[in-house]
């Protein structure tokens, strides 16, 4: 199965997160956590003795959401899938 060559510059999401970028690129670590109280558990992940803290990157909850859409525009979850399937991906 020959996955789909999706340039990510040239979807939806890309272009919202050039524009979040421009918003956002100047805003301190600091005024993220001022903004979002619960900032750690809504970017952070734990699985078992492993904690994933996305808390403490300049990422709002809007660019994580776009970052999430230009994954599915992509189709990344399929390529992933793919992957781990055996299929050839490149």
């Amino acid at each position: 199965m020959a996955l789909p060559t999706i340039n990510p510059t040239k979807t939806k999401a890309w272009k919202t997160l050039k524009k979040l970028y421009d918003i956002e690129k100047d805003r301190s670590i600091l005024s993220f956590f001022e903004d979002e109280k619960l900032r750690v558990d809504k970017f952070s992940i734990r699985f078992e003795d492993i904690l994933v803290d996305f808390s403490k990157n300049r990422v709002s909850k809007k660019v994580f959401d776009a970052l999430v859409k230009l994954a599915e525009e992509v189709g990344l979850k399929d390529a992933i899938e793919a992957q781990f399937n055996g299929e050839i991906i490149n």
